[in-house]
């Protein structure tokens, strides 16, 4: 987990690993072989804590955010299909992280929706892919994701 995803401050993280799967992590940074060899250097004081402020707060806050994310989108997914028309859900509408929303939106280009919707943060890419990919006729491959939750390729991209 990040902080910065939940109150805490940039620079700051944690990681759990399982006992027993300790030597299947590979550092990113070798040296002097603290936390057990799995991160080198010393931690700072000041993330260390604000990390674990950041933990307490989103403990105390976490139903709060949960009605407030929800809330903010399925309103908007609302406005979109009284707006916009034709959207749809891809995935599940229970099970997942309700402040993402994966849409598909049939004949509005992506980059005119990015354009029109300023005020909200959305993407046409999963950052995790923005290495395009694209197959022997130049075409770009379709997303995994997409495609792992039953989109056509075609609707994948």
């Amino acid at each position: 987990m990040t902080g910065h995803k939940f109150y805490g401050p940039k620079g700051i993280g944690a990681l759990f690993v399982r006992e027993g799967l300790q030597s299947q992590v590979t550092p990113l940074i070798s040296g002097g072989g603290q936390e057990k060899g799995i991160r080198s250097g010393t931690l700072t004081p000041f993330l260390l804590s604000g990390l674990g402020q950041a933990c307490e707060l989103a403990i105390s806050e976490f139903e709060n955010d949960k009605k407030w994310v929800s809330s903010l989108s399925g309103n908007f997914f609302d406005q979109l299909l009284k707006n916009v028309g034709n959207v749809r859900l891809n995935g599940s509408a229970d099970m997942r992280y309700k402040g993402n929303l994966n849409l598909t939106i049939d004949l509005v280009p992506n980059h005119r929706l990015i354009e029109e919707c300023r005020e909200v943060s959305m993407s046409s890419g999963a950052a995790c892919l923005s290495d395009d990919k694209f197959d022997d006729c130049g075409q770009p491959d379709p997303s995994y994701v997409l495609t792992g939750i039953g989109l056509p390729k075609d609707q994948g991209l």
